[in-house]
């Protein structure tokens, strides 16, 4: 007798062990370490039933990329989201909660791109709950690297190289977006903020690491909210 709640979904655990958009070692091996810290029997003891349903196949790079390069491994990051989205979006259309496990920070826009996939069928409104040390709202032509890592959610937002924006065969489109930060450092006046190409409308309230909120580091607006130029529609 099976002594899961009847009104819990089940859970499915996938993981995604792509390091491609970083610049350092190890991210990849996330999903592991997860699984060895008995994530799928902690899930369970909540009362829910779990699924592991292993890790995304990924494409081993043919190239190295140059050190210059704008969008370094776009090729197997585009193709490991367009089959992670298709993943999450399958996961979801079961009727089951999706936990993907990665993985740097580009698995983001596979990941949410399948959510939004998946509603946009039932004509379901969506909206974002961004958690980060760091804003990832960089585009081919603000990144300082190249690394995609960077990247994603600028590219849930619908900026930057369209193998990143339109992942699942759309453009995505938020109702609501929430972006709570946790800087490192005071460096973002100066650097991070300058670089959005998109900063004069976005409405922010930005948490440094030192716990002092910031919303004079974006004059005049204090929750994060913001509007989309090509529709007028609320994001």
């Amino acid at each position: 007798m099976s002594t899961v709640p009847n009104n819990k979904s089940a859970v499915a655990i996938l993981g995604v062990p792509l390091g491609y958009g970083a610049s350092m070692a190890g991210v990849d091996m996330g999903p592991a370490a997860l699984r060895v810290a008995k994530l799928k029997q902690r899930i369970a003891a909540l009362g829910y039933s779990v699924r592991d349903l292993g890790d995304l196949k990924l494409d081993h790079p043919e190239l190295v990329p140059e050190e210059h390069d704008k969008l370094k491994y776009v090729t197997e990051i585009h193709a490991a989201c367009e089959d992670l989205a298709a993943r999450v979006e399958g996961i979801l259309d079961e009727g089951q909660i999706p936990v993907v496990l990665g993985g740097d920070h580009s698995i983001a826009i596979g990941s949410f791109a399948g959510v939004a996939s998946h509603y946009r069928k039932k004509e379901a409104t969506i909206g974002l709950i961004w958690f980060d040390a760091h804003a990832d709202m960089n585009t081919p032509e603000t990144t300082p690297s190249g690394n995609i890592h960077g990247m994603p959610l600028a590219a849930l937002m619908g900026y930057g190289a369209k193998d990143l924006t339109d992942i699942a065969g759309f453009r995505l489109r938020f109702v609501f977006l929430r972006l709570i930060f946790g800087w490192l450092d005071h460096d973002f006046r100066n650097s991070e903020r300058r670089r959005w190409p998109f900063q004069q409308w976005l409405k922010i309230r930005i948490v440094l690491a030192s716990g002092e909120c910031g919303e004079d580091l974006i004059p005049g607006h204090a929750q994060a909210h913001a509007v989309d130029r090509r529709s007028g529609g609320q994001l």
